[in-house]
């Protein structure tokens, strides 16, 4: 029971304040600089968000509201963010919130996010990637410096919905979804299900004016291919939002959970 519970992660940042924020690895408050990573402890006992920096990320702290944590996304062209969820901070990229593929049961990710202004990034991305020392993500293409990645989300500046993949460093494909592609502000639902085995699914909903909706609206996509990790692969939840430098963007966390299907 005790690992299942260290192996569960939810957060509602509309209800979040930004709290204790320090830099990983040192007693310092949080850095703007490239591979920077900064830690926000979470209401619930031993959760973060930890926040990797791609470029100098000057918008190095979200800022809590009414949709969520506007995530820390600055207004240069490349800039970005990767994002993971953890319960309990270790040397490893996201700490115990690990899942090894053929060991653990079938496990997911879910999350809302609200869509802000679209033409201000090209990714918004979650899902799973394998654990390894962060990289730098600063395009949808440029989500191939993981050797194992199944993420879904927003892909370029007009929100087009697609999934991106990659297995042993093949190189990204990337697959247009047949979901209508979320407005300025919508609440968009993304969900990656991972079976035992390393059978990859999405879902994806979106709604106009509430979580609810989004949530409600969460369906799988026809045009969504196949895809699996590999037995042994160890995966860790990931996020990634990339900056255009078309504008100051308003994109939020909304909810986020992680954890085993039930």
């Amino acid at each position: 029971m005790a690992l299942t519970q260290r192996k569960h992660f939810f957060a509602d940042f509309t209800q979040e304040r930004v709290d204790l924020a320090l830099l990983q690895g040192a007693s310092a408050v949080t850095a703007v600089t490239d591979n920077a990573v900064n830690v926000f402890q979470l209401r619930r006992p031993g959760h973060y968000l930890v926040i990797n920096n791609t470029g100098q990320n000057d918008a190095k702290v979200p800022t809590a509201g009414a949709t969520g944590w506007v995530l820390p996304c600055d207004n240069t062209n490349g800039d970005g963010i990767e994002f993971n969820p953890s319960v309990g901070l270790t040397a490893a990229v996201g700490g115990p919130l690990q899942f090894t593929i053929g060991t653990d049961p079938a496990f997911f990710l879910r999350a809302v996010v609200n869509a802000g202004t679209l033409a201000n990034y090209d990714v918004l991305q979650v899902g799973f990637r394998k654990q390894a020392a962060y990289d730098n993500v600063d395009s949808p293409a440029n989500l191939t410096v993981y050797a194992d990645i199944a993420v879904v989300g927003i892909n370029d500046n007009a929100g087009a919905l697609a999934t991106n993949t990659d297995n042993d460093n093949a190189g990204i494909t990337t697959t247009a979804l047949a979901a209508t592609a979320p407005t300025a502000d919508d609440y968009v639902a993304l969900e990656v299900d991972v079976s035992a085995l390393g059978a990859v699914t999405y879902k994806v909903g979106v709604h106009a004016t509430t979580v609810a909706g989004a949530l409600a609206a969460l369906a799988a996509d026809a045009s969504a291919v196949a895809f699996s990790f590999d037995s042994t692969d160890v995966v860790i939840p990931c996020g990634f939002l990339v900056s255009t430098g078309a504008g100051a963007h308003t994109t939020a966390l909304t909810r986020l959970e992680v954890g085993y299907q039930q």
